[in-house]
């Protein structure tokens, strides 16, 4: 078959499966109908802050299962199930559509979600001039998957997980162009809890990850626990990289056994107290929320009034709940008796509020 044969048989697929899956159906953009209590004209703002991360654990940890084997999601969901450990499944639509009935029950009725990792897998480097330079092949890799995701999940799809950990310069230009808003690449190490947006390692459109089966020197589980660690001492974002879990050992990449499956998967809820165990893309809108919040609390007809607004992001995505912590320290807070957390020699209430919603608590007189 000649090349342009291909080309053009390439173009008639790609055409089809785009009709398909651009059709009207997709999720509507949802407006939200919170009303927000504006703060009296002469109502004193107090200090609060919003924590670096949900219920102000001191770090996040993220499960990432790469393309989305149906026997190792199955795996997975019973382990997720047993130690309430949320999984992320990126998955390419070539991979996911073979089992649909299976993945949208896990995402209905447990702690799954599945994001967008291409629709065929393709290498998407630089070098891979076939792509690399080919905007149609591109968008069909990184758009019209992410609509395909959006129909059957029925959730929006703003971020990517790149094949090969991989990825050239247009395919960043198309996504960044089509509201993708982070990238989970492959560069080993920790990523800050508030990263910057930028291409370079451990930026928003190149998050580091490190794969559980990475070969170091000693115990590959000691090495796991030492990243977890690492996560909460040093107040990082640890995103694992997952692949098969499977008795086969040669199957695919960097497969996991069962039972070491489980044996880190306990030992990662065993740490709950401490870290945020959270789906990659909650974590990714609580890092945007911070970095794009307005807050404000005061005292108002009996009430502690908390406000979140955000500048500049659509609210039909960033519905994570901040946790923020108000200075209660006044002598105005004296009379109340509230569930307060002290720190610093200061007075706080910490609570969890959703932006564009105003959070109320009744101050007992």
């Amino acid at each position: 078959m000649t090349k342009k044969i291909k080309h053009y048989l390439g173009n008639v697929y790609r055409f089809f499966l785009q009709g398909v899956y651009l059709l009207p159906g997709a999720p509507n953009k949802q407006k939200n109908n919170d009303v927000i209590i504006p703060p009296p004209k002469n109502a004193e703002l107090l200090d609060v802050i919003i924590t670096p991360t949900y219920e102000n654990k001191k770090g996040i940890l993220t499960i990432i299962s790469d393309d989305g084997d149906y026997q190792t999601g199955k795996k997975l969901k019973q382990f997720s199930e047993k130690y309430m450990i949320p999984i992320t499944v990126a998955g390419s639509v070539f991979s996911i559509q073979r089992q649909r009935s299976f993945w949208k029950h896990v995402v209905k009725h447990h702690m799954f979600e599945v994001v967008n990792h291409s629709y065929n897998h393709a290498r998407m480097a630089e070098e891979e001039k076939w792509i690399s330079k080919d905007k149609k092949r591109l968008t069909h890799e990184l758009v019209h998957s992410g609509v395909f995701f959006e129909k059957i999940f029925n959730t929006k799809s703003f971020t990517f997980v790149c094949p090969f950990n991989q990825m050239c310069s247009m395919g960043y230009e198309i996504m960044s162009e089509n509201g993708i808003y982070a990238v989970a690449r492959g560069t080993r190490g920790l990523n800050e809890l508030s990263p910057r947006f930028g291409y370079e390692p451990g930026e928003l459109m190149n998050l580091k990850r490190n794969g559980v089966m990475d070969v170091f020197d000693g115990n590959a589980e000691d090495h796991r626990r030492e990243l977890v660690e690492s996560a909460i001492e040093n107040n990082k974002w640890l995103i694992e990289m997952w692949h098969n879990v499977s008795e086969d050992m040669s199957k695919g990449y960097q497969t996991i056994l069962p039972e070491e499956a489980e044996v880190h998967l306990k030992y990662i809820s065993e740490r709950k107290d401490e870290l945020w165990v959270a789906l990659f893309t909650d974590a990714v809108k609580y890092i945007y929320e911070r970095q794009n919040a307005e807050v404000k609390a005061y005292i108002s007809d009996g009430y502690l009034n908390i406000v979140v607004e955000l500048n500049n992001l659509p609210l039909f995505i960033f519905d994570q709940e901040l946790t923020v912590k108000v200075d209660c320290s006044s002598i105005a807070f004296d009379r109340y008796q509230l569930d307060y957390t002290y720190e610093d020699g200061k007075r706080y209430i910490q609570t969890d509020v959703a932006p564009g919603r105003t959070r109320q608590i009744l101050l007992p007189s």
